[in-house]
């Protein structure tokens, strides 16, 4: 019985650690991009299972594939996706788990990623509805600059329709949280050369995302998701600052 109980003490432990749950997403994501940009070449059955199941897109919507909401938060389009999502997670993953604990990491991994899927798939709707097909046809931006068709993940966004993938939901969403908890963190945020409260860099990024959908710019990025992701992140921070200030007040 003491033998047990140890085991699920450390078990415990290891999974309150800082670096635990972001180097574990660190991986899955790694691995969800090689499978989608490399194992497909091999074994291009692949391509079909990943498309239906690891693709936020309308046609999985109506399908009813609802999973694919979360999951493809886990998948990314190129090398740069994949860098500067892991990074983020690497800068802010850490910080989440060791001030607000490992569940808030995982409930802002999932509310982020529905967030962000669920607002860009209604965005998309939008657009399909009120505007020109042509206009709401969302070129991906890295085939623009590096080709067309670099790997069958890329070719498939740059070709349909409301397609998304990243992780990028989860982590604003996490970054918006600890504007709330801890506003005055100090962040250096590419290509601003001096380091922003982390207030000042959400509202900064939620202002450019937003600017970016009312003039169209950088297309092949889905704003309308990073600010679906901000504003899960925006009610749990709140909620949490709400519910720390009742603490104290006891």
């Amino acid at each position: 019985m003491s033998s047990r109980s140890n085991d699920r003490r450390r078990r415990l432990s290891l999974f309150h650690q800082p670096y635990t749950l972001p180097y574990s997403f660190m991986a899955l994501c790694g691995s969800g991009y090689a499978l989608a940009n490399y194992a497909t070449r091999l074994f291009p059955r692949l391509f079909h299972l990943i498309d239906n199941h690891f693709v936020c897109s309308p046609q999985n919507l109506r399908f009813h594939r609802y999973h694919t909401l979360l999951t493809a938060s886990f998948m990314h389009i190129s090398p740069v996706h994949l860098a500067v999502n892991m990074f983020s997670l690497f800068s802010i993953g850490p910080l989440v788990v060791s001030t607000l604990g490992p569940e808030s990491f995982l409930a802002l991994w999932v509310g982020g990623a529905l967030g962000c899927s669920r607002a860009h798939l209604s965005y998309t709707n939008y657009l399909n509805r009120r505007l020109s097909p042509s206009y709401a046809n969302n070129q991906n931006l890295f085939d623009r600059v590096t080709g067309r068709g670099t790997s069958p993940v890329q070719h498939s966004m740059s070709e349909s329709t409301g397609r998304s993938v990243g992780a990028s939901g989860s982590l604003l969403g996490m970054f918006t949280t600890l504007a709330f908890t801890q506003p005055d963190g100090k962040w250096y945020i590419f290509p601003v050369p001096v380091p922003l409260k982390t207030y000042q860099a959400a509202g900064a990024f939620a202002a450019g995302s937003a600017a970016c959908v009312a003039l169209g710019l950088l297309p092949g990025i889905g704003h309308v998701g990073h600010l679906g992701g901000m504003a899960v992140g925006a009610g749990y921070g709140y909620y949490d600052l709400v519910r720390r200030r009742r603490e104290k007040g006891r």
